[in-house]
C-alpha cells in the first residue's frame, strides 16, 4: 500500500473536464493589449489557474506606476475570478503564489 498522496489532478483528468492552461507569454501579450488603463477591470469567468488574473494585477501595478499613482480601487476589486472548477481552484491554491 502506498503511502504518497492520491493523484486528483491528470492530464486526463483535465483533458476529460475541458480545463486548459495558458501560458503565461501569452497572457501577458492579450492584457497588454485589453488592458490600458490603472482604472480597467478585469473579469475571468473561467480562472483556473489565474494566469489571465496574475498578468493583469501585473499590468494593472505597471500602469499605475507608470502614470505615478495608484489604481482608484483596491486591488481585488479591479481583477473578478469566478470559479467553475473546484479542481483548477485548489491546484491554483495549493501550488501557485502570486507574484
Amino acid at each position: 500500500m502506498s503511502t504518497s498522496e492520491p493523484t486528483f489532478d491528470s492530464r486526463a483528468l483535465r483533458k476529460a473536464l475541458g480545463a486548459f492552461f495558458t501560458p503565461s507569454a501569452f497572457c501577458d501579450y492579450v492584457v497588454d493589449w485589453a488592458v490600458h488603463s490603472p482604472d480597467d477591470r478585469v473579469l475571468e469567468p473561467a480562472c483556473g489557474e489565474a494566469a489571465f488574473l496574475l498578468s493583469a494585477g501585473r499590468r494593472l501595478a505597471k500602469l499605475a506606476a507608470d502614470q505615478g499613482t495608484h489604481p482608484p480601487h483596491s486591488t481585488e476589486s479591479s481583477y473578478m475570478p469566478r470559479m467553475l472548477d473546484t479542481l483548477s481552484h485548489w491546484s491554483r491554491r495549493r501550488g501557485a503564489k502570486l507574484r
